[in-house]
């Protein structure tokens, strides 16, 4: 008999749970194809909708990488998580009103890989692999143009005789 209520009440501890935890959620979640891409206004909808997306979207994959965002009147703001897998985050970010206000990226051998701070920095994107996927600059928590890649040097070629001749010199080695 003692056995029977024990179960009851774990019952009904578990109904309790469910119907808290459903009011918890005051933010609306989307998956990943409920969300449009930026509008030509920059802002981000729910499909179809006709006004800016409002809420906390969970986009998960199948190779068990996760993204957790919150965007408000169809911006980012908030929370901003990455994961490689369901036990390591690979970025955290703040936003306010579209704007990063700190941020930190992870190798996936747990080193720092790019940091945004007070609005300024980069966020290195790494893959599961340890490649680095992207990098993002910001200046006063707005994405900004990648710096061009420094020039490489010219290549000595090899002139009718089979010599190499550096382009500034043009002497033979």
């Amino acid at each position: 008999m003692r056995r029977n209520k024990k179960k009851n009440w774990v019952g009904h501890w578990l109904v309790w749970t469910a119907a808290c935890c459903a009011g918890c959620g005051s933010l609306p979640q989307g998956a990943i194809n409920e969300l449009e891409p930026p509008r030509a206004d920059g802002l981000v909808y729910l499909k179809g909708d006709t006004q800016p997306y409002t809420g906390k979207h969970i986009q998960p994959f199948a190779d068990g990488r996760k993204k957790v965002l919150e965007y408000r009147n169809g911006l980012p703001h908030g929370n901003w998580e990455e994961w490689y897998n369901t036990r390591q985050r690979s970025a955290q970010s703040d936003w306010e009103n579209g704007r990063i206000l700190n941020g930190t990226t992870w190798r996936p051998d747990g080193t720092v890989g790019g940091q945004v701070i007070n609005g300024n920095g980069s966020m290195i994107r790494f893959g599961p692999d340890g490649t680095q996927t992207r990098e993002t600059h910001f200046r006063n928590g707005v994405r900004v143009p990648s710096p061009a890649p420094a020039p490489s040097p010219p290549v000595p070629g090899k002139d009718a005789s089979g010599l190499y001749r550096p382009p500034k010199s043009g002497q033979p080695f």
